[in-house]
């Protein structure tokens, strides 16, 4: 069973370690975003009444940063553009538009899922029926929407 986290509600979190058994953590503050855009928190075990643990000692969690957050540094990146959807994702490189930004990487790569894009052969509308008409949409093969 793997533990799931809120880190904005509670102070400790519970995980089970690799062999099953639950771990109880102690959360830290979260760190000053990174100038990546990212965020850290360190997840410390509390003292455990039993002798041997399987529990590492201490843990990571890292989120991104909120807009507001990252942008303390006053990073600024002209946007590239977009790569062809590879293996359900894309990506782009940004790049710093002022050098005398200090703190700020001089490019920042984005990465971002793909939605799944879906094909459909619309049919013709159908007579009127009741005061309502109707049309059907029938979901295209990845083949032949290719070739189609």
């Amino acid at each position: 069973m793997k533990g799931k986290i809120n880190p904005r509600r509670y102070r400790s979190a519970y995980l089970a370690s690799s062999s099953g058994e639950e771990c109880r953590y102690e959360k830290e503050a979260w760190e000053e975003c990174d100038s990546s855009g990212q965020q850290r928190r360190v997840l410390r075990l509390k003292a455990s009444r039993s002798v041997t643990t399987n529990c590492e000692p201490q843990k990571f969690i890292t989120r991104q940063c909120k807009k507001s957050q990252s942008n303390q540094l006053n990073c600024r990146y002209s946007k590239g553009v977009w790569s062809d959807c590879v293996n359900g994702s894309k990506h782009r490189i940004d790049t710093i538009k002022s050098i005398s930004s200090t703190g700020c990487e001089n490019s920042r790569n984005i990465t971002k899922k793909c939605k799944e894009q879906c094909n459909y052969v619309k049919s013709d509308w159908s007579l009127c029926e009741n005061g309502m008409k109707s049309k059907t949409l029938t979901l295209q093969s990845e083949t032949s929407a290719r070739t189609g």
